[in-house]
């Protein structure tokens, strides 16, 4: 291999991990959402159990 094959690999690897970070950020910012999601509906749930009792 040469130095020119080595810095294409390596750019290739970088290109790989940005697409990467920015994935792992589009899920993090999902999971977040339905965290609040199903916060927000066991909140509810048990206002109606104590509602209820």
């Amino acid at each position: 291999m040469t130095q020119a094959d080595i810095d294409l690999v390596r750019r290739d690897i970088r290109e790989i991990e940005l697409r990467l970070e920015t994935k792992i950020s589009d899920i993090k910012y999902d999971l977040v959402k339905w965290i609040a999601g199903m916060l927000l509906a066991q909140a509810g749930l048990v206002a109606a159990l104590v509602k209820l009792l």
